[in-house]
This record gives structure tokens, sequence and C-alpha cells, in this order.
């Protein structure tokens, strides 16, 4: 390819040519150029056919990520911190995707916002974006974390100068779809593995009432109220807060017994702490008070159990008024008596009915009414018409590949009248952009594509397929073309019909909406 020449301010600035060998797609792929544009060009681009969608595994010192673990040797149902940092420098990144890995025996929590930051990493200066998560062991044994991996599309410049590109500065973690002096390559990155131990819960001290909780915690017990009545409840709110896996925490034993009537408690959970709110019904006056209540834990820093423990809680029960006591049958001599309680007039008694009311005739019956007969029949229709909008709605929410489907045609829409604003402002840069980031947004829910996969070569294969006409595949890669040429070269937005290219997006889209 080349060479290439340009005149700038009266003199001429010359580019040697570049030897570019292409291998048979099922093979790897590598690109050798001469010395003098090396410098230019991705480290390291590595076609692996693990690697699906036209992205490419990358390996070299510019890009590259790192998983680490604060400790490699823990105990089940530990929380411990993981992290993955993408190092990066002397290139841009952006469409960058959470980290994927396998992690059998661990249950994992959902990502922090990824923190950049300024680092080194071998006495080198880096751009770094950090992904951090919590995992738990759940069984033990020995496992290996990783490899994660993060799917990107890496943009590096066409000619560099000394001055060095930022991750920041170009586009991280942003739908920013175009940078003008660039060019991108999807690639996948791969991280380090790392061997974990998991151990289990040490036989030696362990307290009756362990039950699987790890980390440090504090208990703290409220009862109230504490002065009641047989019969009446009394709330007993038992905290546990602090650091460590809350969701292995279970409420502290409370056993029922002659004394007390126990009830299911009512679990909460904010924060670092979790709250059980448990009722107690106190069954005689000779309660004087509620056993104390404890809870023990593994401290994963010592290796050693330790035992909250609370109370025990004084409490003062008084026997029940004799209006609350139930009916009582009493044998006498003289024979068998009923005593009933005092009854209070109003209120369990139903009066006579002196008035009659407002009364209608039989035939004014709703059920014989034309409009009621004919709602029965409609209702059905009501009723079959929810259940189809119900099943489409639990279908969006459950089908990625369909809901892309639905919202493809919207988003196009709105695409296209961002590119005729464009086009009516004289912005033609924006304009091709719009034109690029509509084809490629509607093309990519339309086959449930990720925006980095989306390319022409990718879209023709999927278009042949499906027996799209060639004509306007055709046209579709002319406007691709169209669009990466308008990136570079500021005289294409003289020289073209920009009309035409909308008129040309509008139809490739009405046509691939009705295959």
């Amino acid at each position: 390819i080349g060479p290439f020449s340009a005149v700038f301010a009266g003199q001429t600035y010359r580019a040697d040519p570049v030897t570019l060998i292409v291998s048979d797609a099922s093979g790897s792929a590598s690109a050798r150029t001469s010395s003098s544009a090396r410098s230019s060009q991705p480290a390291a681009v590595v076609s692996s056919p693990a690697a699906k969608r036209d992205t490419a595994f990358y390996k070299g010192d510019d890009i590259f990520l790192k998983m680490e673990i604060a400790k490699t040797s823990i105990y089940v149902n530990e929380v411990v911190p993981l992290t993955m940092k993408l190092y990066v420098d002397s290139v841009g990144l952006k469409d960058i995707e959470y980290p994927t890995y396998p992690h059998e025996g661990f249950t994992s929590g959902e990502f922090i916002k990824p923190l950049r930051k300024r680092g080194s990493y071998g006495g080198r200066g880096y751009e770094t974006l950090e992904f951090r998560q919590e995992l738990s062991a759940f069984k033990e044994g020995d496992y290996v974390l990783g490899p994660a991996r993060v799917r990107c599309k890496m943009m590096s410049r066409a000619q560099r100068t000394t001055r060095r590109s930022s991750i920041f500065g170009v586009s991280v973690f942003m739908d920013d779809p175009f940078t003008t002096g660039y060019e991108t390559y999807s690639i996948e990155l791969e991280s380090n593995r790392i061997p974990v131990t998991v151990l289990p819960f040490p036989e030696k001290g362990r307290p009756d009432d362990f039950k699987g909780a790890v980390g440090v915690f504090s208990l703290d017990v409220e009862v109230s109220p504490t002065k009641v009545k047989v019969g009446d409840p009394i709330t007993i709110t038992i905290n546990v807060s602090g650091q460590g896996n809350l969701d292995t925490v279970t409420a502290p034993e409370i056993k029922e017994d002659d004394n007390f009537r126990i009830y299911e408690p009512v679990v909460s959970k904010k924060g670092n702490k979790k709250t059980y709110e448990q009722i107690l019904i106190p069954r005689t006056d000779k309660v004087k008070e509620i056993s104390a209540i404890t809870f023990s834990y593994l401290n994963p820093r010592t290796g050693k159990y330790k035992t909250c423990r609370e109370g025990p809680f004084s409490v003062r029960v008084s026997e029940a008024p004799e209006s609350h006591q139930p009916f009582k049958m009493v044998a006498m001599p003289s024979g068998e008596h009923i005593f009933h309680p005092k009854e209070e007039f109003g209120k369990d008694i139903l009066h006579i009915k002196y008035d009659i009311g407002k009364v209608f005739p039989e035939e004014y019956r709703l059920v014989r009414k034309n409009y009621f007969r004919i709602l029965q029949i409609f209702a059905p229709l009501f009723f079959l018409i929810f259940y189809f909008v119900y099943k489409k709605q639990e279908r969006i929410k459950t089908d990625r590949g369909y809901a892309r489907l639905l919202k493809a045609p919207r988003k196009a829409r709105s695409g296209m009248k961002k590119a005729r604003a464009f086009f009516d402002k004289g912005d033609f840069t924006g304009f091709y952009d719009a034109i690029q980031k509509t084809l490629e947004e509607y093309l990519g829910n339309k086959f449930d594509l990720s925006r980095g996969s989306v390319t022409s070569t990718e879209i023709s294969a999927k278009l042949v397929s499906s027996g799209a006409d060639a004509d306007v595949i055709t046209k579709l890669n002319e406007v691709f073309a169209m669009c990466e040429m308008a990136r570079y070269a500021s005289s294409v937005s003289e020289n073209v019909d920009q009309l035409g290219i909308l008129e040309d997006t509008r139809r490739i889209i009405d046509y691939v909406e009705k295959m």
C-alpha cells in the first residue's frame, strides 16, 4: 500500500509503502510492515478461532489486562475483593465492555463503577481503568479464577506523533462513535489466571450456634415493650452489622417453650446491617425474663470463632383481665350452667331493621340487562388482549435479541433525523458520523451484534445468508466506505451528494426491515 505523499506549506512529505500479507480466513492473520511505518501500528493483533465476530486477541505492552485478588487462601463464605486493571499507553480505547471470567465455586456481586487512575507497571507509566467486584466462595477446594476477558475497540493514530495519546483523551467507557485521524480495531484482551484455595470451616472451637457467618460483626438487641399482659406481643429487634457476607448471616435462634409462642422473624437489609424483628407471645404470667441471645461467626483474619452475647432481658408479664379471657363453662351441683362475659350493646348484637330501604322489581336486576350480557362477551376478548400484551412485555424483558429487534426501527428513525439536521446545518462531518452510527446501531440491533462487531464484512455475510439483493449489499458497502473516507478526507464532503447517501441509507434500512 502506498507510497503516499502530501504537500504542506510548500514542502512535500512522503510515507514509505507498507507491505500487507493477508492469509486465509481459517488461519492466523499477521501484518508485516516496513520499519519506517511499524511505529504507527498496534503492537500485535492475533486472530484466533475463539475470537468471534471479527474480534482479535491483542498481545502487547501498550494495552494489557491484569487480575488481582486480595487473598489466595480464603474460607467458605468469606468475601474477598477482586480487581481487574486495564493498562493503556500510547493508544486510545472506546466501547469497553465489562470483564467476563470463569469463577467456578464462587458467587460474584455487581461490578462497582470503574475507577480511572494514573499508575505504573514495570517502570512504565499507564492510564488504568479498574473493575472491582466482590467474590464469595461457597464450596471448599482448589480453584482457578480467570482468565478475564475484555472486549473493546482500539484506536491507533494513522501517523503517530511524539505526543502520547491518553486513553481518556479519546473515548473511554463512552459511546463516542468516531474520532478523526484514528484507525479502529476490535480487540479482546486476556488477563492472567489466579489459583485460589478455599478452606473449610475449622473444627476446633466451633460454637454450637455457628451457622456459616464469616466476617467481623457486632450484635445489638432491643426488647420492647418490657411490661405486657399474657397474650400481648413482645418485639425483639436483632441487628447484625459489620464487614462480611451478610447473605450468609441467619437469625439467632430463639427456641419455643412453654413460656413463649414464637413467630418467624421479618428480615430487612440495609448497607452493612441486617435486621431481624421477631415476635414473642408470653403464655403465662410466670415469665420473668427472655433468655440471652447469641450470635457466632468466624473471623477470617484470625481463623478463630467469636460469639456475641446480649441479655438476658427482664420483662414483667401480668394476668390478662377477665374481659380478655375466653368463655368458661362451670359445672354446678344443681346442674350445668354456662356463664358468658358481659355483652356490650351495639357490638355483638344484630339489631332489628325497621326500614326495608329502597327496593326494585326483579326485572331491574343487573344480570337481566342487555349491556351486562354484552360485557360478558367482550370480557374474554379483553383478557386475551391483556394476555398477549403481557407475554410480549415478558419476552422483551427476557429475550435480549427480540428486544433489540423491536427497537431497531425506532433508533434508525431517530438517527436519520439527526443526519438530516446535520446536513441542513452544513455540518458534513456530523452528517457522516450520524449515518455510520445509525447503520451500525440498526444492523447491530437487527442481527443481535455488538457495536464492535458491526463491520461491512460481517453485515454482508449476514445479508448474503439471508438471501438479500446483491445491489443492496453493494450499496451498503459503498455507504460504509464513504463514511470511513469522510473521516480522513474533508474534500469528500464537498464533492459527494449527501442527500443521495441519506436516501440510500433510508432504502437500505427499509429493505432490511422488510426481510
